[in-house]
Order: C-alpha cells, then sequence, then structure tokens
C-alpha cells in the first residue's frame, strides 16, 4: 500500500496540471500562439534557471557520478544504434525509421523528467537528475542529427561538425549546467536578489511545462498507423527503460542513481522530435503521432514503473 501511495503521490499532480492544460487549452483560454512562445519562455529561460539553481545548490561532484554520466550516456548512443539496426528489418522506408529510431529513444527529460524528480525526491535532492539533463541534451540533439540524416538519405543535410559544435555549446541548458557546476565548485556566491530571480523563475518552470504539455494534446491528428506507434510506444515507455533499470541495478547502482536512469529512458518522446524529422526529411507526422501518444500513455507507465521501483526497494 505505501507503494501504489508513492507511486500516485508521484504522478498524480503531474496527471491533474496537465489535465488543467487540455481543459484550458479545449476551452480557449490558451491557443497555439501561447504554447509556442511558453515553449521558447521555458527554454530560454525557466529550465536554464531550475538547472542553474538545482546544480548551484548541491554539494554534488561530478567525479563521483561520473559512472552514471557515462551510464547515460553511452546508453543513449547504444538504444540508437541498436534500433538503427533493428528496426530496418521491420520497416521499409527509410523516413520512417529515422522518425522512429529517434522518437524511440530521446525523451521528453526537459518538461517531463523534472516534474516526476521532483515529486520522486523532492526539489531539494534533485541534483542527479538535473545534472542528466547536462549529458542527456547535447548527445540526444547529436545523435539524433545523425540518425536522421542518415536516414532520410536526403543531400541537402550535411553532418557539420563545427555548426553541430556551435548549436551544442550555444544551448542555454548546456550554458546554465556549466555555470551551475562551476559557480558550486568554485563556491562562488550569487548576490541574493539575482539569485532570488533565478529561483522564482525556476519554482515556475515545472508548473507552466506541464501546462503546455496538456495544451498540446490533441489526438484528432492520429492517422492510426498502428504497427509503427504500437511498436514506438512499447520500447520508449516500457521495454527501454526496463532494460536499462536492469542493467543499472545490475552495475551496482541504487536508490535515486536508479530513480535518475528510469525518469531518463522512461519520459515520453520531446515534443522536438517532430521538428528535427520535419526538418531533416525524414517522417515528421509519424513523429508528432509517437509524441502524442508516449505523453499520454507515460502518465501510466511512470506510475506502474514508480510503484514497481517503491515496491522493490530500489528508489
Amino acid at each position: 500500500m505505501e507503494s501504489f501511495s508513492y507511486a500516485f503521490n508521484v504522478v498524480a499532480p503531474i496527471f491533474l496540471i496537465v489535465a488543467i492544460g487540455a481543459f484550458i487549452r479545449h476551452i480557449g483560454i490558451i491557443d497555439s500562439h501561447w504554447l509556442d512562445v511558453t515553449n521558447r519562455f521555458g527554454f530560454y529561460v525557466c529550465f536554464p534557471c531550475i538547472l542553474f539553481d538545482s546544480i548551484y545548490t548541491s554539494n554534488i561532484n561530478l567525479q563521483d557520478n561520473i559512472s552514471l554520466v557515462l551510464f547515460v550516456f553511452f546508453g543513449i548512443i547504444l538504444a540508437m544504434l541498436f534500433f538503427s539496426v533493428v528496426y530496418p528489418l521491420f520497416f521499409k522506408d527509410r523516413g520512417r525509421v529515422g522518425a522512429l529510431v529517434q522518437a524511440s529513444v530521446r525523451s521528453n527529460f526537459l518538461l517531463m523528467g523534472m516534474p516526476i524528480a521532483v515529486n520522486m525526491f523532492g526539489a531539494e535532492n534533485i541534483a542527479p537528475v538535473a545534472m542528466m539533463m547536462a549529458v542527456t541534451v547535447p548527445t540526444y540533439n547529436v545523435f539524433s542529427t545523425i540518425v536522421l540524416i542518415y536516414f532520410s538519405g536526403s543531400k541537402e543535410h550535411k553532418i557539420s561538425p563545427a555548426g553541430m559544435a556551435l548549436s551544442i555549446i550555444k544551448n542555454p541548458l548546456i550554458i546554465a549546467a556549466a555555470l551551475g557546476g562551476i559557480f558550486s565548485a568554485f563556491s562562488i556566491p550569487v548576490p541574493g536578489l539575482i539569485y532570488k530571480a533565478v529561483s522564482d523563475l525556476s519554482s515556475i518552470a515545472t508548473p507552466t511545462a506541464l501546462i503546455m504539455l496538456g495544451g498540446m494534446l490533441s489526438f484528432e491528428s492520429l492517422r492510426r498507423d498502428v504497427k509503427p506507434l504500437f511498436t514506438a510506444n512499447l520500447v520508449k515507455l516500457v521495454l527501454l527503460p526496463a532494460v536499462m533499470v536492469t542493467l543499472g541495478y545490475l552495475m551496482g547502482f541504487r536508490g535515486m542513481e536508479i530513480g535518475a536512469i528510469f525518469i531518463v529512458f522512461a519520459t515520453p518522446s520531446a515534443v522536438s522530435c517532430y521538428t528535427m524529422a520535419q526538418g531533416f526529411g525524414c517522417d515528421g507526422e509519424l513523429s508528432g503521432e509517437i509524441v502524442l501518444s508516449t505523453t499520454f500513455f507515460c502518465l501510466f507507465t511512470t506510475f506502474i514503473g514508480v510503484f514497481l521501483l517503491r515496491q522493490l526497494g530500489l528508489v
């Protein structure tokens, strides 16, 4: 019963706020323009603030967590390589395969992972999870780009290492994580007025993001493309997190580390999957459907996952 209560308390507040977002979009309080603006506001302002705040106020040491960082890093890469080999055996359309590979691995860690982490461990204890954002953001960006270019077969898109490196360096989440790590490592004080502003902005990141997610939910666009949708949902929400959590346990990770691994791999497909697939000539429509369906079903799979982790004493 305790495990059920724990899982319910983790997922229910998220579900409620997402439902509120869907409802106020339905009655017209928010619209697509608001969602676009809020998405940019969150990406460039709120989430960099929560990332900086989490790392800056923690006593986390990268050297003490290097094994967790490397596990997640190589886990993402190996998963993309694995599905890049397996999916073409079942799906012949290369554009569809590229969309499936990206959406099956790339997580909406930014919008969904952090709220789950806060509910599981408390806002003051999520530094290891926040640190994962600094790992996953560049890893997802680089390898999703490579996968999509490879499967698109388009000559219009060339991999430019310099351009890719510049886009990573300019990413506000990477900048915020780096600054948080530097300020924390060297005990650099942040003036009270500035820190209060950063703290206030970070506090609105989670509810704003969840309302935005709810506002994005619309099942009108689904094409009843059952086979690829079912495959992507099964892989993204069940098989991949189960395999990664099991491997993490066998490698000795426990407690919050297992929680961080679960959150990285069990969260739904990232909203940016649609934009990137469309931009690189892969199946953008399928990517959008996967984002939508995994966002909806993850509310249930996350509950089951958190319940099992708690029941087994892993978190």
